[in-house]
C-alpha cells in the first residue's frame, strides 16, 4: 500500500464504542500516532477514558477538534447530531467530513456543512481488530481526496466505495447490526450447550471455535455455502432433525424480519 498522505490530526466528534474500535484499529497499524488523533465529547468520564487507554487528545469543545483536524468523522448519535447540528463551526473545502452515522442522508450533511468533502460510510465494531468491513459513499469527484479516505478506512479492515447512497442504509443493516445478530447466536448456542450438560467455559470454547471454524470454511467456499450445509447433514441424522427443528421455528424467517427491521429504521433514523 501506499504511503497515507492524510494531513493529521484524525477528529472524532463523538467518544462511543465505535469510535473507540475504530482508534484501536488504527492505532494496531502504527500509520498513525496516538498524537495524530483528537476526540471530542461532552462526557469528561469518558475523555479520560480515552485519553487514558489510548493517549489521544480529547476535549469537550468541538470547534477546538474542527480547527485542529482536517479529517473528521461523524461519529454522534442521529438524534443528537439533529438537535445540535446549527452548532457545528462552519467549514469550506480545507476540511473533509466521514459520517458513520445511521441513518443521516447526504444531502442533510451538505446543508450542515459548506465543504464538497462529504463522505458516508457504516463501519463496524470488528474495526478494533482491523476486520471491519466497511462500505463508504461520496458524490466528491477528487480523485486524491477519495483515495485518502479509502486509505484511513483500510486501516480498521475491509474498505470499498459504493456508487448508490441506499447501500449505506442495506450496510447499516448487515456490517453495522450483523455483529449483534452473531453474537445472540453465540450466546443463545452456548446456553443451549449449558442446558445439555455441558460446562460453561467448555461449551464457550467449544461454540466460539466451532463458529470460527465454518467461518473459515465458508472463505474458502464462499459459492459453495448451501453445499458446505449439505455436507453436514446426512439424511435421518442428528443434523437433519436439528435443522428441521430451526424451520418449524421459523429460524429463516427471524433472520429476515431482523434484517429488514434494522434496515427500516436506517432509512427512517
Amino acid at each position: 500500500m501506499n504511503k497515507i498522505r492524510i494531513i493529521k490530526p484524525i477528529g472524532f466528534v463523538g467518544g462511543g464504542n465505535m469510535t473507540e474500535a475504530m482508534i484501536a484499529g488504527i492505532l494496531k497499524n502504527k500509520i498513525f500516532k496516538p498524537s495524530d488523533i483528537i476526540v471530542s465529547d461532552i462526557c469528561e468520564h469518558r475523555r479520560k477514558i480515552l485519553n487514558s487507554k489510548y493517549g489521544i487528545s480529547t476535549s469537550s469543545d468541538n470547534k477546538i477538534l474542527f480547527k485542529r483536524s482536517e479529517t473528521i468523522f461523524l461519529a454522534l448519535k442521529p438524534y443528537d447530531y439533529t438537535r445540535n447540528k446549527n452548532k457545528f463551526p462552519m467549514l469550506d473545502d480545507h476540511n473533509t467530513i466521514i459520517s458513520i452515522m445511521a441513518g443521516i442522508k447526504y444531502i442533510d450533511l451538505q446543508r450542515t456543512f459548506a465543504t464538497k468533502k462529504i463522505f458516508r460510510c457504516m463501519p463496524n465494531t470488528a474495526a478494533k481488530i482491523n476486520k471491519s468491513v466497511t462500505l463508504w459513499y461520496t458524490q466528491s469527484q477528487n480523485t486524491i481526496d477519495n483515495t485518502n479516505v479509502g486509505r484511513i478506512l483500510s486501516q480498521i479492515g475491509f474498505e470499498q466505495q459504493i456508487n448508490d447512497e441506499k447501500i449505506i442504509e442495506k450496510a447499516t443493516a448487515i456490517v453495522g447490526s450483523g455483529p449483534a445478530y452473531v453474537y445472540s447466536f453465540i450466546e443463545n448456542m452456548i446456553d443451549s450447550a449449558v442446558l445439555i450438560g455441558l460446562n460453561r467455559k467448555l461449551a464457550t470454547h467449544m461454540v466460539i471455535n466451532t463458529i470460527e471454524g465454518s467461518v473459515l470454511m465458508a472463505q474458502n467456499q464462499p459459492n459453495d455455502i448451501v453445499q458446505l450445509r449439505h455436507k453436514i447433514t446426512s439424511p435421518g441424522g442428528t443434523t437433519a432433525q436439528a435443522l428441521r427443528q430451526l424451520d418449524k421455528t421459523g429460524f429463516k424467517d427471524s433472520i429476515n424480519e431482523a434484517v429488514l427491521a434494522a434496515h427500516a429504521h436506517a432509512c427512517h433514523a
